[in-house]
């Protein structure tokens, strides 16, 4: 009985250890920046064990069996950061993919790393002219008027 609680424990921890991740960190220090991560674990380099879940960023989910490590996810993790902090659109949109090997060939954690500079813009402030221009600029104009008669 105890082993098999001790084994089960063991292979609770390896899962959790293996499961993917999908994280986005957003800065606010003069520029927004997010950088969004999506990870995954593959067996014998192309069988999926688990990835994030890129629905529930920051979340502890993991997508079992699922290869969700994309650059088509890891955008719509940026894209959820866009909508989060209300901005406009992306500016300086940089993607880069590491890969790390364990015991040779048997297990790769590969990732997709994406950064983007968040723009919001600025309100636009309608001004409107008036129909009539105001006593003050139409005597004004009789004035300036007046003098330059032929």
């Amino acid at each position: 009985m105890r082993r098999a609680l001790a084994v089960s424990l063991v292979a609770l921890a390896f899962a959790s250890l293996l499961g993917g991740c999908a994280s986005v960190r957003i800065s606010r220090e003069g520029v927004t920046m997010v950088e969004a991560e999506i990870t995954g674990w593959y067996l014998f380099d192309f069988i999926p064990i688990g990835s994030g879940d890129p629905k529930n960023p920051n979340g502890s989910t993991c997508r079992l069996f699922c290869d969700n490590t994309t650059v088509q996810h890891s955008l719509e993790l940026v894209d959820w950061a866009l909508k989060r902090e209300h901005a406009d659109f992306v500016d300086d949109l940089n993607t880069y993919t590491t890969d790390e090997y364990v015991f040779i060939i048997f297990l790769r954690r590969h990732a997709i790393h994406t950064s983007a500079k968040l723009v919001k813009m600025a309100p636009i402030r309608e001004t409107f002219v008036d129909a009539e221009p105001s006593d003050k600029n139409n005597r004004g104009l009789k004035n300036a008027n007046s003098e330059v008669r032929p």
